[in-house]
């Protein structure tokens, strides 16, 4: 660094100094913090709005696999030989059967609706983490025991369901015309709980063995399609749609990318519109350091004409003080970053305190599907956040700066005479 760029710094940094009075360091430090707010919170609302989505996306994929191959007709016959195929599919994991159909439950009292599913526990091992999500080895045991079921944990507590009770499942039927009839009853025992932390899942999920639902739903010894583990997730709806071409034209897919697609397409939506709004925050906090670049232009005025006579030149005058609003920003930008990843990594626990505090829960698993905040910090929207604010700095400091290699030393001198 030669000696004209030190000086430049040199004084830059030397304008951050108070006055006498301490007008300068109060705006100064006014600026700073409007722009540390701004940044602190467009890098709280980014990681909370990543949280959500990368969380929902996990629970997702664990819950439902990679992908889903199902018959059109609702009832797939020999579908040992079609799994066989599947199988042999170099992109192909593992596959899982499953047989998945709406019921009523009617017990204590209280009648709900439920999604039935079917599984081989063993395959199903192999595509989803629903095992992880049941306890006392349960889920095991359904290929054991006929007639036997676990539910989820927010339909248990709906119904006033604990493990050992019976409840009433109610199957509609339908004759070969299509015309609705008399349903069918059927008492299940309840010998395990499932417990994702998605209400949506939990509140309707009513899990039992391929056989017990093949005999409830009379589908004899069909399923209604396959849950499907791919090698790469990445590009699954081009997968399985090679795989359905290939294998059957009467099978459809939806692939993860389409779980809750409404929830992700929201989140996205939602995180652009928040970066916008959150970022004209930082925008005005750059923009009070205008005001601040602007007042001590004003101030220094009789300084500027002195360096002005000693031989300084406008394009040096300007650099000091549009490195002084920089300065700031970057000051304001630094600490901002700080104070959101503190609030990010701690995000939960602030949370689950004030909830303590209000005697309420903030986080309502009905609305958001899981029940406490998850935060994902990504480097880029951090990078993203602190490049901008300084962009937004720059721009913002370009005027006064202008302004002030504009001061005429013969025009200060007088003035002050």
């Amino acid at each position: 660094m030669n000696s004209n760029a030190q000086s430049v710094v040199f004084i830059a940094i030397g304008l951050l100094r108070p006055d006498k009075k301490g007008l300068v360091s109060l705006t100064v430090l006014m600026s700073i913090s409007g722009v540390v707010l701004g940044v602190a919170a467009l890098i709280v609302v980014m990681s909370t709005m990543n949280g959500f989505e990368k969380e929902v996306r996990r629970y997702a994929i664990g819950i439902s696999s990679h992908g889903i191959l199902f018959d059109r007709t609702g009832n797939l016959d020999n579908w040992e030989s079609v799994q066989t195929q599947i199988d042999k599919t170099k992109m192909i994991r593992a596959t899982s059967p499953f047989i998945s159909q709406g019921a009523m439950v009617n017990t204590n009292g209280k009648i709900k609706s439920v999604m039935v599913e079917g599984i081989i526990p063993n395959l199903e091992d192999r595509v989803t983490n629903i095992e992880k999500f049941s306890r006392n080895g349960a889920y095991k045991s359904l290929n054991n025991r006929e007639d036997t079921v676990l539910i989820g944990e927010g339909l248990a507590s709906d119904l006033q369901l604990s493990i050992g009770d019976d409840l009433s499942i109610m199957i509609p039927r339908w004759d070969e015309r299509g015309n609705f009839i008399s349903p069918a009853f059927k008492k299940l025992q309840v010998i395990g709980l499932i417990d994702t932390g998605m209400a949506d899942y939990d509140n309707r999920i009513l899990m039992t063995s391929l056989y017990t639902a093949q005999r409830l739903f009379l589908t004899k010894e069909g399923i209604s399609g396959f849950r499907v583990k791919l090698v790469s997730a990445e590009n699954a709806p081009d997968i399985l749609r090679q795989i359905t071409q290939s294998i059957s034209a009467d099978l459809s897919i939806i692939d993860w990318t389409e779980y809750n697609y409404q929830f992700f397409q929201a989140i996205q939506s939602q995180k652009r519109i928040l970066f916008v709004v959150l970022m004209l925050i930082v925008a005005i906090s750059s923009f009070s350091i205008a005001s601040n670049v602007l007042l001590t232009v004003h101030k220094k005025a009789g300084a500027i004409g002195i360096l002005k006579s000693l031989g300084a030149t406008k394009l040096r005058v300007a650099l000091v003080f549009l490195l002084h609003g920089i300065i700031i920003g970057l000051l304001g930008a630094f600490l901002g970053v700080f104070l959101g990843l503190l609030l990010s990594l701690h995000a939960n626990s602030i949370v689950e305190i004030l909830g303590a505090l209000l005697g309420r829960q903030l986080i309502n698993p009905d609305v958001y599907l899981i029940d406490h905040l998850p935060t994902w910090i990504r480097v880029s929207d951090v990078a993203v956040i602190f490049l901008s604010c300084l962009l937004l700095t720059i721009i913002a400091s370009l005027y006064p700066a202008y302004r002030a290699s504009s001061v005429r030393p013969v025009e200060v001198m007088g003035s002050e005479n």
